[in-house]
């Protein structure tokens, strides 16, 4: 489920969004490239020292399950923010979803499959609706550049 969801149907969604606005590539953000590597591996390192030593090592649990998971939930939050593409804030969205999925298979004895099932659908759908957002807004605003369509606010 977790193969056919995640590499199969959510990249087929993200790819058809991004040829329905005629755009191939991510090139604007509202940091440079080296500031947000920098403040990439700080969040990661941070969030290493907050949560290294949560989880001990003869717990039978994955030590670093829950450093790994709190990093990727910070960096797909920063990834939202930074980002001026909407595609990009949806693979920031998905960052997070992962980093809570290992959090909760690495620091606990495994999830059941009813939570694994409702995180996918939730997950699928809200991909869906927002393929279909971005998709209506290009065509309303001739762009999905965050920063032009600020100016439509009252």
């Amino acid at each position: 489920m977790t193969l056919v969801v995640k590499v199969g149907i959510i990249p087929f969604v993200l790819t058809k969004a991004v040829r329905g606005v005629a755009t191939n590539r991510e090139v604007e953000s509202f940091l440079s490239i080296k500031i947000t590597l920098l403040l990439a591996a700080c969040l990661t390192f941070t969030s290493y020292l907050a949560t290294g030593h949560v989880i001990g090592k003869e717990s039978g649990l994955i030590h670093e399950a829950l450093p790994a998971a709190i990093s990727l939930m910070l960096i797909g939050l920063f990834l939202m923010i930074i980002r001026k593409f909407p595609i990009m804030q949806i693979v920031g969205l998905f960052l997070i979803e992962n980093g809570i999925f290992l959090a909760g298979i690495g620091t606990t004895n495994g999830m059941p499959l009813v939570i694994e099932l409702g995180i996918f659908m939730d997950i699928l759908v809200g991909v869906l609706i927002m393929g279909v957002l971005v998709f209506r807004i290009n065509q309303s605003f001739d762009t999905i550049d965050t920063k032009n369509l600020r100016n439509l606010r009252g």
